[in-house]
């Protein structure tokens, strides 16, 4: 068996399994992160239009210092699109994790959802998530993983979210 179908077949292992941090013989190194940040509006470009003003589409930049599920920090930029109507609707971005020993893991949002109450607050977000690349021991990563939020306020609001990854690192 040839090293790519080797490492094919443990990745696709540590993903049904939702393996925690061990290692795959010589195809790479698996790492599973639960980072848990409440994130902050620091920067956002919203447009509304349409009747009433009910749908919104734009970006927003939300940052964070929070926790890895060993308990190192990590901070977290996500840069977020979003398309909503009423508060709800489809959104999608990039993540970037900083981790307490200065590695980088880039992060893309996939298929996107926002909840939201009628008057746009108490929303709850969801979707998956697929691993770019990342810098230092992160490096020649992929993986995937979900992400889960809450929001009591309008948008723009603080967001607690929950980043559940699976990541192998290439070896």
């Amino acid at each position: 068996m040839s090293r790519r179908s080797r490492f094919l077949l443990a990745a696709v292992g540590v993903f049904a399994l939702g393996a925690s941090v061990s290692a795959c013989s010589d195809s790479g190194t698996s790492m599973h992160h639960v980072v848990k940040v409440d994130l902050t509006s620091i920067n956002k470009a919203l447009h509304k239009v349409g009747a009433d003003d009910a749908k919104v589409y734009g970006f927003n930049d939300l940052t964070g210092a929070g926790t890895d599920s060993d308990g190192s920090k990590v901070d977290v930029e996500f840069l977020a699109f979003v398309d909503y109507n009423k508060g709800s609707g489809a959104f999608d971005g990039v993540l970037t994790f900083t981790f307490a020993n200065g590695d980088t893991l880039g992060v893309r949002i996939v298929g996107g959802k926002a909840v939201a109450a009628t008057d746009t607050t108490d929303a709850t977000f969801a979707s998956k998530l697929d691993v770019i690349d990342g810098t230092a021991g992160h490096q020649g990563s992929s993986g995937k993983g979900t992400f889960v939020g809450a929001r009591k306020d309008a948008l723009g609001g603080l967001v607690q979210a929950t980043f559940d990854m699976n990541v192998v690192v290439a070896g």
